[in-house]
């Protein structure tokens, strides 16, 4: 599996569950959507982005979220920072776990 950093424009937060980590980074004024920002496991960019839709209460209706991007990272990146600290609930593969 290949990691992948993603982030979308959120109106539905709340409505959604995922357990990959997962960060509110802003918010868009126009709208008020919270800007994600997302670490996930998928073998490919369409199945990033299909994790983030199937973690919907509805998965029909974000088919048309906001993508800002998604990025293919490398393959011993780890989405944990200072902006981005590990909070006990995130499930992330640990270097033995990477292979």
């Amino acid at each position: 599996m290949k990691r992948y950093w993603v982030s979308w424009y959120d109106l539905l937060y709340g409505k959604w569950e995922l357990h990959s980590p997962w960060w509110v980074s802003g918010q868009r004024m126009s709208d008020d959507a919270l800007t994600i920002c997302a670490a996930v496991r998928a073998p490919d960019e369409d199945s990033a982005r299909r994790l983030i839709i199937m973690a919907h209460d509805n998965p029909t209706r974000p088919a048309d979220l906001e993508w800002r991007f998604v990025n293919e990272m490398a393959p011993d990146w780890s989405p944990f920072c200072d902006r981005f600290p590990k909070a006990d609930w995130m499930k992330w593969p640990t270097e033995a776990e990477r292979v």
